[in-house]
């Protein structure tokens, strides 16, 4: 794949970091992200500082290898002018963030899916860890989503940021990956779609 100008563009762009996702309510503290540095809350519980912590740097090494870049370059998957139902079904890219965020980690880690059956993690376990990928793979994507998304065109995005996510779980879950034969033959395509989390 070549990058284009536009995609240099956007690796600047990456580590601007869209603030709606970033967002954390507090009631007492404030907390900012400016270029490369992380949270500061001071008296947030570890674990929060530390999930919010390996968002932002999944989110940070993604620019590298960019699953956006990708999508950017690659033509879209749909063509022809939008029909009725499409107009009627458009969901604003906030709302379509928010959905995906909170519906597609439990879709992967369902106890009878891939990322639970082949590898030591309950659906709990799985299900906590995926959020802070799918949020990674969201931050990625976002500044190149469009405003309002139609049905396909959440679709096509929705099957981005769920590769990105299955690429990630495989790579950090490596070591506790079961060695059983329906694990090591699973293919992407087997996987439950990203477009399921669609309303």
């Amino acid at each position: 794949m070549s990058y284009s100008e536009s995609s240099y563009d956007f690796i600047f762009l990456c580590f601007l970091v869209d603030p709606q996702l970033f967002s954390a309510k507090q009631s007492t503290h404030h907390m900012t992200v400016t270029g490369y540095s992380v949270y500061n809350v001071d008296k947030a519980s570890f674990r929060e500082k530390e999930m919010r912590n390996t968002v932002l740097l999944l989110t940070f090494s993604l620019c590298i290898q960019s699953a956006a870049l990708w999508a950017k370059d690659e033509p879209s998957t749909y063509k022809g002018p939008p029909t009725p139902s499409m107009v009627e079904n458009v969901m604003p890219k906030k709302d379509w963030i928010a959905h995906i965020n909170n519906s597609l980690p439990g879709l992967l880690c369902d106890p009878n899916q891939y990322f639970v059956q082949c590898f030591q993690v309950n659906a709990k376990e799985c299900t906590e860890f995926t959020q802070l990928l799918v949020q990674a793979c969201l931050n990625n994507v976002a500044l190149a989503l469009p405003p309002e998304l139609d049905p396909q065109q959440g679709e096509y995005w929705g099957q981005i940021v769920g590769r990105c996510s299955y690429d990630l779980y495989e790579k950090f879950m490596h070591e506790k990956k079961r060695d059983l034969p329906n694990c090591n033959k699973i293919e992407k395509n087997d996987t439950p779609k990203p477009s399921q989390a669609i309303p």
